[in-house]
């Protein structure tokens, strides 16, 4: 048999409920070594508690114990060799060792466990030496004894080596009271007895006092509200009134007394009267409760709880109804006193589930029977073997049932359609030798017989042997529908680890060997009850079960609501992200634009200056140019007197030499005129440069529109940026210096001459004509486009720059270069590439031809831009 495992807050509640002090954690027999001698061996019976291991000489004879082992923290449990016992060990402390062996290594183990558990625990246990105040017949002494604080009691002792043996007890109760008489004395007293107890620090009044208190709250929370007669109960009554209310004598049902009683949530209150003080009984109401209809009066029926039965009638069927109606309502939505041990036992149990289908259509042969809401298996046609009786209808065809009326059950087995699958929970067997107190049927309550119980399809037998097939060996038998079981002390019984069962008639009490078989028997019964009754306590599990599935499902979609929550959160913050990242590229966008439009008004401002500069120059160039007048004049002047005066005095040498000075003369004056030309037009270079200056402000200015306009249509700002960079750096900024924005073709009034590739000198008229012969070739326009840019396009002021490099617009005329810019970007991009510029000046030929002075222009430009490689100013 399997130990049973408890936690030790149900070994509190099982030491209380059986009368012990403290804790029971387990119980059984074992062979013990003598302490003293060392060499015989006797069986003894063993109970550890939460603070020793006591020793008795058999489970039937407890009230003396023949010794213990005082546990401490310092407590130490080792196997040691033992020839005559393979499975011993020994449990040694710092006051004494003891040396015990067990049946199996099974047992062993189970033992060994639950003294390391129990000696884990010892330091919150308290106990040690105090001070006992005696009242005598000549005053009042005080006396050293060893005291021991348990979960329901304070025990003393002669000394820690005699733990088993008391000398005197204070039971605890949520009554008892605890006061502190001076800073070392402390005063214990209940209804019944009274300690004074003398510490000899504050620190140790302070720890006894302390866990004291502790001890007696933990009894005042395990206590029900319903529990508690002549306290203040604000519940809210269901349903009061009175009923006839079988007494202890059981006279017969016309004699039966009427009382008044109250149903609230928890519990049935009892009273002599509606405005009675006080309630005479508190019947609590739990899973294990039981409502049926009896026949033992018209509108009779019983009340079956933990601790007694209850038979009632109303006065009309309706009122008997109504009462069996809000009663089995209050126990199916009862959850139990957490202070009962053999419902936390009951919950361990699982339920033993099967399922049986029905392929065809036919009869089922199982006859059902109510009980409170589920369906119930009564009985079984031979055929239909598979199905056990008593077992409960939980699930049709995998809908559950447990929590739904049992009317809605029938319906849906009524005219059923295949397949159908049924679910049952098999009610749990169990069997085994159990001492069983007689009933008094034969006037001898007190009789203990040794009986073989059989638990089995929601009924226990009893037989006098193990021969259960023998029908003469049957004793009894008992219906688990209707009944309950509880817990017995041994106050009440004068014997241990006992357990009753109560039904309408009567009540059964059994008595295990030990703590786990008692444990198992009375679970096992409280399960197969529960089943028999038609729920239970497995309702309050059912439902914990579906409200812990909601919360599941709620968490779920909590956890769905959050990760779409931070999912969203996380694109917002993303979206953040790229708007400051957006922003701070238009901030940069901006502070370069603004960078830019500075750097545009300090070269503006430059050009301003050279543009002064230049007509500063021009203004200081017209003096030298009226000095050269002057000069050139006087030099002719004086250089034809000198000649005409050599040609006097010559003249008479003959009239060759005349006519020669008179040639030179001629000459000199021709040289003095060319000066005065060449200085005209260095006049008018000074005053073109300063009107291109003047353009080049015009030029900047349409810059700006121009980057608006491209930032309209949707260019990127990298490119606007750079567009206004190879705007700006190709704007000449220095008159001085060669550049392409002067006139880069020989115009027809000019002198100069260009050499063949025989090196013979041509006149300009012929030069052009040969430039306009072949037209011009992809390469040529190419190399002319990669005058102002090396990239793969240029925008609008580019365009014009190169217009005006090869001379195609030197007056800037910026209207017709942005229409000839228009005409070249044949997809509206507000970009040219190099082939849009070929293409583009290839279809504005073959559109104009030569009839259009700008065609005849950028041939020459592009051209002479050819052969001179430069422009001269």
């Amino acid at each position: 048999m399997a130990a049973y495992e408890q936690t030790s807050s149900e070994a509190e509640h099982i030491g209380s409920v059986l009368g012990f002090e403290g804790t029971v954690v387990k119980t059984g027999y074992l062979m013990k070594r003598a302490k003293k001698s060392g060499a015989n061996w006797k069986r003894r019976y063993f109970v550890l508690n939460g603070s020793s291991l006591v020793y008795y000489e058999t489970h039937k004879k407890m009230e003396d114990a023949k010794g213990d082992l005082l546990l401490t923290v310092d407590c130490v449990v080792r196997d040691v060799v033992e020839p005559k016992y393979p499975f011993c060990f020994e449990i040694a402390s710092a006051f004494e060792t003891l040396r015990i062996a067990a049946g199996d290594p099974r047992e062993a183990h189970e033992w060994k466990s639950a003294i390391n558990q129990t000696v884990s625990t010892m330091g919150s246990t308290t106990r040690g030496f105090l001070n006992l105040q005696i009242k005598g017949v000549f005053g009042k002494s005080w006396t050293r004894k060893f005291f021991v604080l348990h979960a329901n009691a304070i025990t003393y002792h002669q000394d820690h080596y005699n733990t088993y043996k008391k000398l005197g007890e204070l039971k605890l109760t949520t009554l008892t009271t605890v006061t502190r008489v001076s800073d070392l004395e402390l005063e214990l007293a209940t209804n019944e007895k009274e300690l004074l107890l003398q510490m000899k620090t504050r620190e140790e009044m302070a720890t006894w006092y302390d866990a004291i208190t502790d001890a007696i709250g933990k009894l005042v929370s395990r206590d029900d509200l319903a529990s508690k007669r002549g306290s203040e109960n604000d519940e809210q009554i269901i349903v009061s009134g009175y009923l006839a209310t079988q007494p202890d004598n059981k006279v017969i049902p016309a004699s039966w007394p009427q009382l008044f009683y109250a149903l609230t949530s928890s519990a049935l209150y009892q009273a002599e009267g509606e405005c009675s003080p006080e309630a005479l009984n508190v019947f609590l109401l739990e899973p294990s409760c039981s409502v049926y209809p009896t026949k033992l009066h018209a509108n009779a029926f019983e009340l079956v709880t933990s601790r007694t039965v209850l038979h009632l009638y109303a006065k009309s069927k309706v009122e008997t109804q109504r009462w069996i109606t809000s009663l089995r309502k209050v126990i199916s939505e009862s959850s139990g006193l957490n202070s009962d041990p053999l419902l936390a036992a009951a919950r361990r149990i699982s339920m033993n589930e099967y399922s049986v289908t029905f392929a065809t259509k036919q009869k089922l042969n199982i006859i059902l029977e109510r009980a409170a809401e589920w369906a119930i298996v009564k009985s079984v046609k031979e055929n239909t073997s598979v199905i056990s009786e008593g077992s409960a209808l939980v699930r049709v065809n995998g809908v559950s049932t447990v929590l739904q009326p049992y009317d809605d059950t029938i319906r849906m087995l009524t005219g059923w359609q295949p397949p159908l699958t049924l679910t049952f929970a098999r009610t749990p067997k169990k069997c085994g030798w159990l001492a069983k107190q007689a009933r008094g049927r034969h006037g001898n309550a007190k009789n203990w017989k040794k009986r073989y119980f059989v638990l089995d399809a929601g009924k226990l037998s009893y037989f006098e042997n193990e021969k259960v097939d023998d029908p003469s060996k049957l004793k009894d038998t008992i219906q688990l529908m209707g009944c309950a079981v509880s817990l017995v002390s041994r106050e009440e019984i004068g014997h241990n680890f006992c357990f009753r069962l109560g039904f309408g008639v009567g009540e059964l009490v059994m008595q295990a060997t030990t703590l786990d078989g008692m444990v198992e028997w009375a679970s096992t019964l409280y399960h197969a009850i529960a089943l028999a009754n038609g729920g239970g306590y497995l309702l309050g599990e059912a439902r914990k079960r579906n409200h812990m599935m909601e919360l599941d499902r709620e968490s779920r979609a909590l956890r769905l609501a959050e990760d779409s929550v931070a999912r969203k959160a996380q694109e917002a913050a993303m979206m953040r992200l790229r708007a400051e990242a957006k922003l701070r590229s238009h901030m940069i966008t901006a502070e370069a634009a603004v960078q830019l439009d500075a750097e545009a008004d300090e070269r503006a401002t430059f050009a301003y200056q050279e543009t002064g500069c230049a007509e500063t120059k021009a203004s200081a160039a017209v003096p030298y140019q009226k000095a050269g007048y002057v000069e050139a004049e006087r030099s002719v002047a004086a250089f034809a007197y000198r000649k005409a005066s050599s040609a006097e005095t010559e003249a008479h040498y003959g009239a060759p030499i005349q006519r020669a000075g008179h040639t030179e003369a001629e000459g000199l004056s021709e040289v003095a005129r060319q000066k005065s030309v060449e200085e005209e037009r260095a006049r008018a270079a000074a005053e073109a440069d300063a009107a291109r200056y003047r353009e080049s402000v015009k030029a900047l200015e349409a810059a700006k529109r121009t980057e608006e306009q491209a930032k309209q249509t949707g260019l990127p700002e990298v490119e606007l940026r750079r567009e206004s960079s190879d705007t700006r750096r190709d704007i000449p900024t220095c008159v001085e210096s060669p550049c392409l924005c002067g006139n880069n073709r020989p115009s027809g009034d000019e002198t100069t001459v260009y050499d063949d590739e025989e090196g013979h000198a041509r006149s300009i008229s012929e030069t052009e004509q040969d430039m306009l012969s072949t037209p011009l070739t992809d390469t040529e326009l190419g190399n002319a486009y990669s005058v102002v840019s090396d990239r793969d396009y240029i925008n609008a002021m580019q365009f014009v720059t190169l217009l005006r490099a090869v001379g195609v617009s030197d007056r800037g005329d910026l209207k017709f270069e942005l229409d000839l810019f228009h005409a070249f970007d044949t997809n509206g991009s507000g970009v040219i590439t190099q082939d849009d510029f070929v293409t583009g000046f290839q279809n504005y030929f073959m559109t104009h031809g030569f009839d259009s002075p700008h065609v005849k222009e950028i041939f020459l430009g592009i051209r002479a831009y050819k052969k001179s490689g430069h422009v001269e100013l």
